[in-house]
């Protein structure tokens, strides 16, 4: 393959995923434009896990406690998560 064969293959993929980009903020998806991806991904670990709880959440998304504690309070205000009191312990969980 010679070198403008080769450019133009490497724009044609740049362009495609630059146009995806463009697809995607034109639908202007509500749920990301709103969160953070911390967040997104802590409801869908909270989804896919059973009993999840802060330190699985920080040990699972490489954060530490203090930001799974932040992200989940943020969660809780806007009405996409809640906790829940686990009366045997006396912990809370994170359910969604």
């Amino acid at each position: 393959m010679d070198k403008d064969a080769e450019l133009s293959a490497i724009f044609n993929r740049v362009s495609e995923r630059h146009q995806l980009i463009k697809e995607i903020e034109a639908k202007k998806y509500r749920f990301m434009s709103e969160n953070t991806f911390l967040e997104v991904h802590c409801i869908d670990f909270i989804e896919k896990n059973a009993d999840p709880n802060v330190t699985r959440l920080a040990k699972a998304l490489r954060v530490t406690r203090s930001a799974i504690s932040k992200t989940t309070k943020n969660c809780s205000k806007t009405a996409l998560l809640k906790g829940i009191g686990n009366p045997a312990t006396g912990r809370r969980f994170i359910s969604d």
